[in-house]
Formats: C-alpha cells, structure tokens, sequence
C-alpha cells in the first residue's frame, strides 16, 4: 500500500481516494478553517469587550462626578447611564438640528433613490463621498447618509437613548475588534515576525517598528536634500490595511478577496472609492498599533487619537489644495491598489463638518511639512 509523502501534505494522494473519503476530507479541512475564523472572531469580540469595559468605567467616574455636582438640582440619575451628559447633549443636538430639517433630508434622499440628475452631489447620499472629505460629515450629512442606505427609516428613534448609544456601541466595537485584527495580523501587513511584537510594552522598541515610524513618509527627502511629495502617505503598509478593513484578512497581500469569504464591509458600506477619512483612519490605526498603547480610544493612551486623525486630514488637505495633482494621482494608487478600479479625482466641496484646531494633533515635523506644502 503507497505511504503518504508527510513533508507534502498537498501530494498525499487526495485524487487518488475514493469519493466518500475525499468527501470526509474536506469535511475535515472546512471544519478546521470555520473553527479557526470562529477563534479569530471569538478573539476579536474579547478585544472589543476589554474596550467597552475601560471606556464604560470612564463613562461611569464621569457621571458619577455629574451626579454630585446636581443632587441638589435632582438631575442625577443613579441607574441606566449610558452616555455622559456631555456626550447626550451632543446627541440630542445633532438629532435637533437633523429633526428641523427632516423634510429636507428626506426629499433629498428620495430624489436621489430617483436618480434625480438636478440634486446638487453635496445633498445626494449616493454621491456624496465622490468628493474627498477633510472632516467628519456633519449631523445634517449623517442623517441622510443613514437613511439613504437604511432599508427604513429609523424616525423617531434618532431622539431615543439607546437607540444613540447603540450607535456609539456599534461603531467602537467595530473599531476595536479591526485594531484587534491589525495587530494579530501584523507579519502580514508589516512584513516582519518577532514574538516580542505580542508584548505592548516591548512592541515600540523593537528595531522593525522603528523603521516604519515615518510609514506616511512626511519630510522624506532626495539625495540632494528636497523633500519629495509623491510619497507623502503612499506606503505599502496602508494598503495592507485598507485591504483587511474593506475586503478582508484573504486579500490582505493579494488584494483579491477568497471565493468563500463573507460579505466584506466594502460592500456593506458601499465604498466606491478610496476617501481621505479612509486614508487618516488607516494611518491612525497603524500608529495606534505601532506604540502599543492598550485602547484604542481617546484620552485612554499616549495620544489624543481623534486630534491625530483630524491632523492627518489637515495634511491630506494641505496636498489636496496646494498640489492638486498629487493628490489625485495618491487616490487613484489607492483605488488600484485596494479597489482594483481607476477614478479620477475630484475637487472638494464640504457641506457641515465640525470647527477644527487647526494645529491640534500636530507635532514640529507635522507642521513643517503643511508650511512647506502650502507656501
């Protein structure tokens, strides 16, 4: 009887066997491989758990000050908080400032579920991210980009609680089980294999690490000493990412996603094109992962994340402006590189972002670097 070559598992004679073992044997391997991605998924709602847990404590210290400074008022309420009061008031805000201009929002999302050719591109939920965007949408943006793509609308719940704080839920324990998924697929994305990796503490020391610090390439020079613009956040390891965000952990060196993976958020959020938020939350994440720090949210590590993300915007901004065909030939390497398609760019037309700082997130080389780009 022919004994198995076990150095080549692959030439092991599977032709060879008779259907019902041939059959049993996929069983096997599909068993393995749905076993391995619920362990990987397990993993990744663990993380998010741990992030939820640390920021709900936050929430918890911050009300818990709030509830003594209005005893006296009676404004405290001692059960089911789930939001700080702050965060509530900027809720119910936007919710106000959406709900007076409900009939508006909603016109403009039917007239572009109508293809209407005379809605202007910043009121249309379809178009509205052909744009680049250097700020997060506004309230009024945000309603109707929801809408749009809800299969009904959510009406009155907008001015409930917890239909709020389901919102914030969902989109941190999205963030935090992708965090999770970065680092734990960190050979990879960043092309190296070191176990110390695994330790946050020793993970910023490492020489490998400290080779990708400059990944977005800002103040990168010739030989002759000039800085060289066409690199500026073009890097292979951004790719990398966008690929594991928006199609999956298969297409990650490929860029072509497996036959047997699920829906990718590409589709479920019907990306169309790379965007610069995309762009700033990729480079957020890989600086996130990079120093180590234990949670992905602000005011909770070594950095002021959402600051870092919004000055990332500001210098994708500053190209954008100042240098317009750069920037257009750095969203189409994108959308080739993780897309697989070829657009063009197009000029930027923003519609109810929130005021900005406009050096916060910066550090000295940040801010060189938009002086040279906008002088």
């Amino acid at each position: 009887m022919p004994r198995r070559n076990r150095e080549n598992p692959d030439d092991s004679g599977a032709e060879d066997l008779p259907p019902a073992r041939q059959s049993k044997r996929q069983m096997r391997e599909d068993i393995q491989a749905l076993q391995e991605q619920v362990r990987a998924a397990e993993e990744g709602q663990q993380r998010a758990e741990q992030e939820a847990h640390a920021l709900q404590a936050q929430i918890n210290q911050q009300n818990r000050q709030n509830q003594g400074a209005n005893a006296n008022n009676g404004e405290a309420d001692e059960t089911n908080i789930k939001l700080s009061r702050s965060e509530k008031k900027s809720w119910e805000s936007k919710a106000r400032l959406a709900g007076c201009r409900a009939d508006e929002i909603l016109d403009d999302v039917k007239r572009a579920q109508e293809s209407d050719d005379e809605l202007e591109d910043m009121h249309n939920p379809a178009l509205y991210w052909d744009t680049p965007r250097f700020s997060t949408p506004g309230p009024v943006d945000l309603a109707r980009e929801m809408i749009y793509h809800l299969p009904k609308s959510p009406g009155k719940l907008w001015l409930e609680e917890w239909f709020q704080a389901k919102i914030h839920e969902g989109v941190r324990k999205i963030r935090g089980a992708f965090t999770h998924s970065v680092q734990v697929h960190y050979t990879e994305i960043f092309g190296f294999h070191n176990t110390v990796f695994n330790t946050r503490s020793e993970r910023p020391n490492l020489p490998e690490v400290q080779a990708l610090q400059n990944f977005l390439h800002i103040n990168e020079k010739d030989n002759e000493g000039n800085i060289v613009l066409g690199v500026f956040f073009r890097d292979a390891v951004i790719v990398k990412v966008l690929r594991l965000l928006l199609l999956g952990r298969s297409s990650i060196v490929t860029g072509k996603q497996s036959s047997k993976a699920r829906k990718s958020y590409r589709q479920l959020w019907h990306i169309k094109c790379i965007t610069p938020s995309l762009l700033a939350f990729a480079a957020t994440v890989i600086h996130f992962v990079l120093l180590g720090d234990p949670f992905f949210e602000a005011g909770s590590g070594s950095l002021q994340y959402p600051a870092w993300f919004h000055a990332r915007l500001r210098l994708l901004e500053g190209i954008h402006e100042n240098h317009p065909n750069i920037f257009d030939d750095l969203i189409r390497y994108y959308n080739k590189e993780v897309l697989g398609i070829d657009l063009q760019g197009a000029d930027n037309d923003q519609d109810g972002g929130a005021p900005l700082v406009l050096d916060d997130g910066m550090d000295a080389d940040d801010m060189e670097f938009l002086a040279m780009v906008q002088a």
